[in-house]
């Protein structure tokens, strides 16, 4: 049996950044980097590329209302997943969690800003847990 692809056109580097600065004008998350040190200059630049590359490929898409849109693409869960606005909630179900279990911690944290639950995260492959918590660092990054 031959699986029939879908045609998914990529998008241009310089459209998938305009499509990241709306999500993140959308959110209120800050993309300046004038006052970043090199390392953390280096860590954002590294998140920014990631999530672009998915932009382009289309995995990653944001939504009329400025929120991202991920389609994981391996392991057992390949439904879209949307990532909202965090709220005071999503950091309390953060902080059920001792910080022993950091797994655990980053599970409830994806599953509340994106209103699943934390075990559908066990069923991702490594390659899509980086484009989900790469999307949850940049929320976490305006609460330190």
């Amino acid at each position: 049996m031959t699986e029939t692809k879908t045609f998914n056109p990529s998008i241009n580097e310089e459209m998938a950044n305009k499509e990241l600065e709306r999500f993140m004008d959308t959110m209120g998350l800050d993309y300046d980097t004038e006052d970043l040190d090199v390392e953390d200059l280096k860590d954002f630049e590294n998140k920014k590329k990631r999530l672009i590359k998915a932009i382009c490929k289309r995995d990653l898409v944001i939504n009329e209302k400025g929120e991202p849109v991920y389609t994981p693409k391996r392991g057992d869960y390949k439904d879209p997943l949307t990532f909202y606005e965090p709220s005071g909630r999503t950091m309390l179900a953060f902080d059920k969690r001792s910080n022993k279990e950091q797994v655990g911690q980053s599970y409830e944290l994806l599953a509340s800003i994106t209103k699943t639950h934390a075990a559908l995260f066990t069923k991702m492959n490594l390659s899509d847990l980086k484009i989900c918590h790469t999307i949850a660092s940049l929320f976490l990054a305006e609460l330190t």
